[in-house]
This record gives C-alpha cells, sequence and structure tokens, in this order.
C-alpha cells in the first residue's frame, strides 16, 4: 500500500466474507486518504471538511481520523464533532494514530 492508512483498510478487507489478497488490495485503492501537517496557517479543521467534501462527494461513507503530532483525544474528538457537523450523512470515527510528523491521517471509505 501507498500508506499506513491503506494498509489499515486492506487488514480490515482480509477479515471478511471475499478476504483474500485481490479484495484487499481493491480496499486499499478504493480508500481515500490525506495526511494534515502544521506547514501552513490553513486550520487544521478547514483542511480536513475540504478533504471530506471533496472525498465523499456528498455521499454517504465512513471517515476515519487518526491523530497524532500535537493533538490529544479531546482535540480529535472536537475535530470529529466539526467534520460530522459540515458533511451531514457521514459516520466519523477517531484513532490514536500516533505518528509525529503528521497532526491527522484521514480516510474515506464508501
Amino acid at each position: 500500500t501507498r500508506n499506513a492508512v491503506e494498509g489499515i483498510a486492506a487488514l480490515l478487507a482480509l477479515r471478511g466474507e471475499d478476504a483474500g489478497a485481490e479484495n484487499a488490495e481493491r480496499a486499499a485503492r478504493r480508500t481515500k486518504t490525506a495526511r494534515i501537517v502544521r506547514e501552513s496557517g490553513t486550520a487544521l479543521a478547514a483542511a480536513a471538511i475540504d478533504f471530506v467534501r471533496a472525498s465523499s462527494g456528498g455521499e454517504p461513507g465512513l471517515v476515519t481520523l487518526y491523530y497524532g503530532g500535537t493533538q490529544r483525544e479531546k482535540d480529535a474528538q472536537r475535530l470529529s464533532e466539526e467534520v460530522r457537523s459540515a458533511c451531514a450523512g457521514l459516520e466519523v470515527e477517531y484513532y490514536y494514530g500516533g505518528m509525529k510528523d503528521a497532526e491527522y491521517w484521514i480516510s474515506f471509505d464508501e
């Protein structure tokens, strides 16, 4: 896979009824991902919401936030609420990712 978030999607696909390398590869390629860092003045929430809107195209799906960098659980919880509020119809989850080089990795799955 191209990044850890795609790898997680592939691993989860291996647990389903259609488990197999081909299904795992499809799951990884179907997952849209973004890494958000604090290198610009762009607000984290605005960057996350822009990514989710562009990725979802208004369709339902699952957004997963993996937080790290200087972010804490309360920050991820607040961001998940902002994304959920701005992008109705989406499920939003967050997990500790522990990465030091990014504030968030975000994925969107249909």
